[in-house]
């Protein structure tokens, strides 16, 4: 995901590189993507198709196509090792943008989203934040849980009973 820079920016560098020409994100209107067929997706082996218009102000190009390419599926995220992250319960979508995004380096924000808040698991004490693609973003697709461990019992912080310097 290293090279992840944004689902638009991505969609319009395949398409540069398959046109052969240097295409901007302005230079596109992206229509909203669908998952493939199982015919579809043997013949391109893909699992997303889109139509992919040239803007009208464009200058690169006219006319418009329907491009097949894969989303990036959320559920490999759940993988990420997440010591020393911070999270509450109820804490809201763009407070774990920041935490995906540091932890996994995954590129996500609240567009590609459904907007949820964190909970707490009652049977662990951990909070977990369950993230599910938008149907309509270009670069995700599917769900993923994220599991933070519960807040350390205050009685791990200290070996003795005593505080010095007072």
């Amino acid at each position: 995901m290293s090279i992840y820079v944004s689902s638009q920016a991505d969609l319009a560098a395949m398409v540069s590189v398959a046109a052969g020409v240097v295409v901007a994100v302005s230079d596109l209107v992206f229509g909203t993507p669908h998952p493939t067929t199982t015919a579809e997706k043997a013949q391109y082996g893909r699992n997303t198709k889109i139509a992919v218009n040239f803007a009208p102000a464009s200058t690169v190009g006219t006319g418009s196509r329907t491009l097949y390419y894969d989303r990036l599926d959320l559920a490999p995220l759940q993988l990420a090792v997440l010591f020393g992250a911070k999270a509450s319960g109820g804490a809201n979508l763009a407070a774990m943008i920041p935490v995906i995004k540091n932890y996994t380096g995954a590129v996500v924000s609240a567009s590609d989203l459904v907007e949820t808040s964190s909970t707490v698991n009652p049977d662990t004490g951990g909070v977990e934040f369950v993230m599910t693609a938008q149907t309509n973003s270009l670069g995700w697709l599917g769900t993923g849980t994220l599991k933070f461990d519960p807040p350390a019992p205050i009685a791990t912080a200290f070996t003795d009973d005593k505080l010095p310097g007072f």
